[in-house]
């Protein structure tokens, strides 16, 4: 289910153009926050696709690198919160 999660993101920010460089060029383990590959707006919009696409909610405290920071990182929180 996570490959599907990250496939699902990877598609999202490369239709939105959101990254300052090809999705291609990254692996599920590329860090997009700390590397400035995602900035802050275009982080605000990754998150509402998050909570509409996979109908879950994130707590203001899960809004950061520690928990956003790669599409691996982003698919273990959803998964959490679906699972949850």
């Amino acid at each position: 289910m996570s490959e599907s999660i990250e496939s699902a993101v990877a598609a999202y920010l490369e239709r939105e153009g959101l990254l300052a460089t090809p999705v291609e060029d990254l692996s599920p383990t590329t860090p997009l926050i700390t590397s400035g590959l995602l900035d802050s707006m275009a982080t605000l919009e990754l998150l509402n696709f998050l909570e509409h696409e996979f109908q879950v909610q994130f707590e203001a405290y899960e809004l950061t690198p520690e928990y956003m920071d790669t599409m691996s990182d982003i698919a273990r929180l959803v998964q959490s919160k679906r699972s949850g």
